[in-house]
């Protein structure tokens, strides 16, 4: 399910020269967004995590 939304998690260029991303129609893209949360948190939370 996550493999799958984010290999289909798309980038369109708007013509007012912005950026929109997300699923193509029919789609869902709710695991995307909260991967995208969860990395935030991690890299600015200032915790250390050692995954070895």
């Amino acid at each position: 399910m996550l493999l799958g939304e984010l290999a289909s998690y798309a980038l369109e260029r708007l013509p007012g020269g912005g950026y929109r991303y997300s699923a193509p129609a029919g789609m869902h893209d709710d695991t995307v967004i909260a991967l995208a949360l969860a990395w935030h948190g991690v890299m600015h939370s200032g915790a250390r995590f050692d995954f070895a």
